[in-house]
C-alpha cells in the first residue's frame, strides 16, 4: 500500500476545532473561585440574618449562650473579610502576603463594619451584664451544672468562633449554611479556620491555646502521680503533728507554784485535807432538761378504680427529761469563818446545825485543792463526787516525757523517709509502729486516775470513821 500524501492526506482545520469545542467543561483548565468573584461577596449574610439563624436552632440554648453564638459567628464572618484582600505587603517571617480590609470594595468594608459593631456590642454588653464568678462556682461545670452566665457565654463564644486554629468545624458550617459550594474552601482559608492565613490576633490566640495545652498536660500529670503524692502528703503532715507534739512535751513542767494547784506527777505528789465545821444553812435547787422525739411509720395502700385501701400512718412521741441537782452548803468553820461549798448531784443528806467535812484534792506545793466529797461527822454518812476526783491535774515525769518526745521524733524521721523515698520498706514500717507504741504509750501519765480516787475514797472513808 502506497502512503497517503497530497492534499487528501491532511486533517481539516475545522474538524479540529470542531473536536475542542466538543470536549466537556472539566477538561479545560480553570482557575479556583477568588474573593472577588460576586458569588464569594455575595454571600456574605447581614448580621440580623445571623441572629435569626442562632435563635431558630438554639432550641432550648439559655440566652447568654445565644448572644455568644452570634458573637463567635459574626467574628468568623469579619475575620475572612478582613483576610480576603491583600494589601500589597509581604509577612518576613511566614512569606505570606499581609492581608487587611482597607484594600476590601466598599460593600466589604461596610459588611465588615456592620460585623465588627455588632460583636464588639455583644462583648461589652455581655462583660457588663453578667458577673464573674468565683473558684467554687466555676467547679460546678465538672459535675455538668452551668451556673454561672459570663462562663456560659464565653463557651459558646468560642464554640461558634471559627477564626481559631483548632475550631476549623466552626467555619465549615458557616460555609456550609451561607456560601455555595464552589467557595466555601476559600472562605474556610479567609476565616482562618485552617490557620492559612494567620493574623496577630490568631497567632496570640494560638499561643494562648499552646499555654492552655501545656496547662492542661501539666494538670493531668499532677493527677497521674496523685496516688502517689496523697500519701506522701499524708506522711508529711504525719511529720508535722509528731514533731509539734514532741515541741509541746518537750517543755519542762517548770518550777511548783504555792499560788495555784500543780498537776500530780506522782502519786505522793497528792494531798487530801478536810476543812471541818457547822452546817448554817443548805440551799438545792433542781434543773430540768426536756428531749421529745418524735418517729412516724406504717401508712400507705393502694386504691383502683375507687376501691380499695389506704392506712394512716402511725407516731410515736417520746418525751425523756433529765434533772440536775445543785447543792449549795454554808458552813461556819472550827476557826470562825464562814465557807461556801457546791457540789452537783452529790447524794449526801445535811441539815442546819449539822458538823460536816469537806475533803479536798489538791497537790502538796500549794496546799490547794478543789472540794471532791462530803462528811456528814453527826450521822456518819458520806459522799464522794467522781467526776470532780476525775478533774485533778495529772502530768507526765521527767522520764515519761523523754519517752514521749524521742518516740514522736522517731515517728516523725519515719514518716519523713517515706515522704522522701515514696515507699515503706519493712523496716520502716516495723521502726514506725515500734515508735508509735514507745513515743504515745511512754508518754502517758505514770499517775493513774484509778490511783486518785482510790485514795479519796480511803481518806473519806477514815473521816467518817473517825468522826
Amino acid at each position: 500500500m502506497k502512503p497517503i500524501t497530497g492534499k487528501h492526506r491532511s486533517i481539516p482545520t475545522w474538524l479540529v476545532l470542531l473536536c475542542l469545542l466538543a470536549l466537556p467543561a472539566s477538561a479545560w483548565p480553570q482557575s479556583g473561585p477568588t474573593t472577588g468573584s460576586p458569588e464569594y461577596l455575595g454571600s456574605f449574610p447581614s448580621a440580623e440574618k445571623v441572629r435569626a439563624d442562632i435563635i431558630a436552632s438554639a432550641g432550648d440554648a439559655r440566652p447568654e449562650e445565644i448572644e455568644g453564638r452570634v458573637e463567635g459567628r459574626l467574628r468568623t464572618l469579619a475575620n475572612a473579610l478582613e483576610h480576603s484582600w491583600k494589601t500589597g505587603y509581604t509577612n518576613r517571617e511566614t512569606g505570606l502576603p499581609i492581608m487587611g480590609i482597607g484594600s476590601a470594595p466598599p460593600a466589604a468594608k461596610r459588611l465588615h463594619e456592620e460585623y465588627s459593631q455588632q460583636y464588639v456590642a455583644i462583648y461589652r454588653n455581655a462583660n457588663d451584664k453578667y458577673p464573674d464568678c468565683g473558684l467554687p462556682t466555676k467547679l460546678l461545670y465538672f459535675i455538668g451544672l452551668r451556673p454561672c452566665k459570663l462562663v456560659n457565654y464565653r463557651l459558646a463564644r468560642d464554640d461558634y468562633d471559627g477564626t481559631y486554629r483548632n475550631n476549623e468545624a466552626a467555619s465549615i458550617e458557616i460555609a456550609q449554611l451561607y456560601f455555595p459550594e464552589a467557595v466555601r474552601e476559600l472562605f474556610v482559608e479567609t476565616s482562618g479556620g485552617d490557620g492559612k492565613y494567620m493574623s496577630r490576633h490568631q497567632v496570640s490566640v494560638g499561643k494562648e491555646q499552646r499555654q492552655a495545652e501545656q496547662s492542661r498536660q501539666r494538670a493531668e500529670a499532677f493527677w497521674k502521680q496523685a496516688p502517689r503524692l496523697v500519701p506522701r502528703a499524708l506522711a508529711l503532715f504525719i511529720v508535722a503533728l509528731f514533731l509539734w507534739l514532741a515541741w509541746r512535751r518537750a517543755r519542762p513542767n517548770g518550777p511548783r507554784s504555792k499560788d495555784r494547784v500543780n498537776p500530780i506527777i506522782d502519786i505522793e505528789d497528792l494531798y487530801l485535807f478536810a476543812r471541818r465545821g457547822r452546817v448554817l444553812g443548805a440551799h438545792e435547787r433542781t434543773s430540768l432538761h426536756a428531749e421529745t422525739t418524735t418517729t412516724t411509720s406504717g401508712g400507705g395502700g393502694y386504691m383502683h378504680q375507687g376501691s380499695g385501701w389506704i392506712s394512716a400512718p402511725s407516731s410515736n412521741t417520746t418525751t425523756t427529761v433529765t434533772s440536775t441537782q445543785h447543792q449549795t452548803f454554808f458552813i461556819r468553820e472550827d476557826g470562825g469563818s464562814e465557807l461556801e461549798v457546791k457540789f452537783v448531784d452529790l447524794d449526801f443528806s445535811v441539815r442546819t446545825d449539822n458538823r460536816v467535812a469537806i475533803v479536798y484534792a489538791g497537790d502538796k506545793w500549794s496546799r490547794c485543792g478543789i472540794p471532791v466529797a462530803a462528811v456528814n461527822l453527826d450521822t456518819g454518812n458520806w459522799a464522794i463526787q467522781r467526776n470532780r476526783v476525775k478533774a485533778v491535774r495529772v502530768g507526765t515525769s521527767e522520764s515519761e516525757r523523754k519517752t514521749f518526745v524521742l518516740g514522736s521524733i522517731a515517728v516523725a524521721l519515719i514518716a519523713l523517709g517515706y515522704a522522701v523515698v515514696g515507699h515503706w520498706g519493712p523496716g520502716f514500717l516495723v521502726a514506725g509502729l515500734v515508735a508509735a507504741a514507745v513515743g504515745i504509750l511512754g508518754g502517758r501519765s505514770g499517775v493513774s486516775r484509778a490511783a486518785i480516787a482510790e485514795r479519796v475514797d480511803a481518806c473519806t472513808r477514815e473521816i467518817a470513821a473517825g468522826r
